[in-house]
Protein backbone atom coordinates (compact mmCIF):
# COMPACT_ATOMS: atom_id res chain seq x y z
CA UNK A 1 0.00 0.00 0.00
CA UNK A 2 0.99 3.31 -1.06
CA UNK A 3 2.24 5.63 2.18
CA UNK A 4 0.47 8.99 0.04
CA UNK A 5 -2.98 7.12 -0.25
CA UNK A 6 -5.88 8.44 1.99
CA UNK A 7 -7.59 5.11 3.56
CA UNK A 8 -11.44 4.35 3.85
CA UNK A 9 -13.19 1.78 5.56
CA UNK A 10 -16.36 0.49 4.66
CA UNK A 11 -18.26 -1.64 6.66
CA UNK A 12 -21.77 -3.29 4.78
CA UNK A 13 -24.39 -5.75 5.48
CA UNK A 14 -27.60 -6.99 4.08
CA UNK A 15 -30.74 -8.18 5.52
CA UNK A 16 -33.36 -10.60 4.37
CA UNK A 17 -36.52 -12.63 5.79
CA UNK A 18 -37.36 -15.49 4.43
CA UNK A 19 -40.96 -15.46 6.00
CA UNK A 20 -42.44 -12.10 3.97
CA UNK A 21 -39.31 -11.53 0.93
CA UNK A 22 -38.11 -8.68 2.58
CA UNK A 23 -34.65 -6.99 2.90
CA UNK A 24 -32.36 -4.49 3.25
CA UNK A 25 -28.44 -3.76 2.62
CA UNK A 26 -26.45 -0.92 3.97
CA UNK A 27 -22.94 0.67 4.83
CA UNK A 28 -21.09 2.76 6.95
CA UNK A 29 -18.24 4.77 5.20
CA UNK A 30 -15.41 5.92 7.43
CA UNK A 31 -12.41 8.88 6.13
CA UNK A 32 -10.03 9.67 8.52
CA UNK A 33 -11.43 8.28 11.47
CA UNK A 34 -14.32 9.53 10.97
CA UNK A 35 -17.83 8.56 10.04
CA UNK A 36 -18.59 10.44 6.27
CA UNK A 37 -21.25 8.41 4.96
CA UNK A 38 -24.08 5.82 5.98
CA UNK A 39 -26.85 4.88 3.70
CA UNK A 40 -29.51 1.58 3.06
CA UNK A 41 -31.75 0.77 0.59
CA UNK A 42 -35.02 -1.59 1.33
CA UNK A 43 -35.88 -4.19 -1.39
CA UNK A 44 -38.92 -7.21 -1.21
CA UNK A 45 -38.29 -10.37 -2.96
CA UNK A 46 -34.81 -11.02 -1.91
CA UNK A 47 -32.18 -12.95 -0.66
CA UNK A 48 -29.02 -11.86 2.06
CA UNK A 49 -26.77 -12.99 -0.68
CA UNK A 50 -28.26 -10.57 -3.13
CA UNK A 51 -28.52 -7.82 -0.13
CA UNK A 52 -25.07 -8.47 0.90
CA UNK A 53 -23.55 -7.81 -2.60
CA UNK A 54 -25.61 -4.91 -3.17
CA UNK A 55 -24.41 -3.42 -0.19
CA UNK A 56 -21.28 -3.65 -1.16
CA UNK A 57 -21.98 -2.27 -4.88
CA UNK A 58 -23.68 0.48 -3.19
CA UNK A 59 -20.91 1.17 -1.07
CA UNK A 60 -17.96 1.05 -4.37
CA UNK A 61 -20.65 3.55 -6.31
CA UNK A 62 -20.33 5.66 -3.61
CA UNK A 63 -16.12 5.92 -4.42
CA UNK A 64 -15.61 9.01 -6.53
CA UNK A 65 -13.49 7.84 -9.27
CA UNK A 66 -12.02 11.24 -10.25
CA UNK A 67 -10.83 12.23 -6.98
CA UNK A 68 -6.61 14.10 -7.00
CA UNK A 69 -5.65 11.58 -4.49
CA UNK A 70 -5.51 8.13 -4.43
CA UNK A 71 -7.22 5.93 -2.15
CA UNK A 72 -6.82 2.38 -0.56
CA UNK A 73 -10.86 1.45 0.24
CA UNK A 74 -11.08 -1.55 2.61
CA UNK A 75 -14.85 -3.00 2.00
CA UNK A 76 -15.40 -5.27 5.33
CA UNK A 77 -18.29 -7.79 5.09
CA UNK A 78 -19.52 -10.51 7.19
CA UNK A 79 -20.43 -12.43 4.63
CA UNK A 80 -17.79 -15.23 3.82
CA UNK A 81 -19.77 -16.02 0.87
CA UNK A 82 -19.29 -12.31 -1.14
CA UNK A 83 -15.86 -12.46 0.27
CA UNK A 84 -14.70 -15.28 -1.37
CA UNK A 85 -16.89 -14.11 -4.43
CA UNK A 86 -14.87 -11.23 -4.59
CA UNK A 87 -11.81 -12.61 -4.43
CA UNK A 88 -11.49 -16.28 -5.25
CA UNK A 89 -14.14 -17.63 -6.93
CA UNK A 90 -15.26 -15.63 -9.54
CA UNK A 91 -13.03 -15.14 -12.22
CA UNK A 92 -13.25 -19.55 -12.28
CA UNK A 93 -16.85 -18.34 -12.71
CA UNK A 94 -16.09 -16.14 -15.77
CA UNK A 95 -14.15 -19.43 -17.33
CA UNK A 96 -16.51 -21.67 -16.81
CA UNK A 97 -19.52 -19.07 -18.54
CA UNK A 98 -20.59 -18.95 -14.90
CA UNK A 99 -21.40 -22.58 -14.17
CA UNK A 100 -20.38 -23.68 -10.36
CA UNK A 101 -18.19 -26.46 -9.78
CA UNK A 102 -21.20 -28.06 -9.22
CA UNK A 103 -22.74 -27.30 -12.69
CA UNK A 104 -25.35 -25.12 -12.02
CA UNK A 105 -25.32 -21.40 -12.77
CA UNK A 106 -24.01 -18.63 -10.61
CA UNK A 107 -26.60 -17.08 -8.52
CA UNK A 108 -26.44 -13.21 -8.69
CA UNK A 109 -23.88 -13.07 -11.81
CA UNK A 110 -25.39 -9.93 -12.77
CA UNK A 111 -24.79 -8.21 -9.53
CA UNK A 112 -20.93 -9.88 -9.16
CA UNK A 113 -20.25 -8.76 -13.02
CA UNK A 114 -21.26 -5.36 -12.05
CA UNK A 115 -19.05 -5.04 -8.63
CA UNK A 116 -15.86 -6.28 -10.51
CA UNK A 117 -17.11 -3.45 -12.95
CA UNK A 118 -17.03 -0.75 -10.60
CA UNK A 119 -14.04 -1.86 -9.14
CA UNK A 120 -11.74 -2.35 -12.06
CA UNK A 121 -12.76 1.14 -13.51
CA UNK A 122 -11.78 3.20 -9.78
CA UNK A 123 -8.36 0.49 -9.92
CA UNK A 124 -7.70 1.57 -13.81
CA UNK A 125 -7.76 5.68 -12.39
CA UNK A 126 -5.23 4.24 -9.34
CA UNK A 127 -7.26 3.62 -7.01
CA UNK A 128 -7.68 0.41 -4.89
CA UNK A 129 -10.10 -2.02 -3.24
CA UNK A 130 -9.79 -4.47 -1.60
CA UNK A 131 -12.56 -7.08 0.16
CA UNK A 132 -11.94 -8.19 3.97
CA UNK A 133 -14.37 -10.32 6.08
CA UNK A 134 -14.97 -9.76 9.35
CA UNK A 135 -16.87 -11.63 11.77
CA UNK A 136 -20.26 -10.50 12.60
CA UNK A 137 -22.31 -9.79 15.81
CA UNK A 138 -18.99 -9.57 17.69
CA UNK A 139 -18.48 -6.15 19.05
CA UNK A 140 -17.06 -4.59 15.69
CA UNK A 141 -18.74 -1.00 16.21
CA UNK A 142 -19.18 0.01 12.38
CA UNK A 143 -19.89 -3.74 11.27
CA UNK A 144 -22.92 -3.18 13.86
CA UNK A 145 -23.97 -0.34 12.83
CA UNK A 146 -24.11 -1.46 9.08
CA UNK A 147 -26.20 -4.38 10.61
CA UNK A 148 -28.79 -2.04 12.22
CA UNK A 149 -28.71 0.39 9.14
CA UNK A 150 -29.64 -2.78 7.07
CA UNK A 151 -32.57 -4.26 9.65
CA UNK A 152 -34.05 -0.83 10.40
CA UNK A 153 -34.48 -0.36 6.40
CA UNK A 154 -35.92 -3.79 6.07
CA UNK A 155 -38.58 -3.10 8.79
CA UNK A 156 -39.32 0.29 7.42
CA UNK A 157 -40.11 -1.57 4.51
CA UNK A 158 -42.35 -4.41 6.61
CA UNK A 159 -44.03 -1.72 7.74
CA UNK A 160 -45.21 0.16 4.65
CA UNK A 161 -46.23 -3.02 2.90
CA UNK A 162 -46.15 -4.03 -0.44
Amino acid sequence: MRPDWDKIKIFTDGSSSYKDGSGAWAFRLIWKDEVRKEKMGPKWNTTVNEMELTAILEAIKTLKCNVKRSYMATIYSDSQYCVNVLTKWWPRWERNNWITATGKPVGNKELIQEIIAAKNIRTSLGHAIRFRWVRGHNGNEHNERADQLAGSARRSLVKIGR
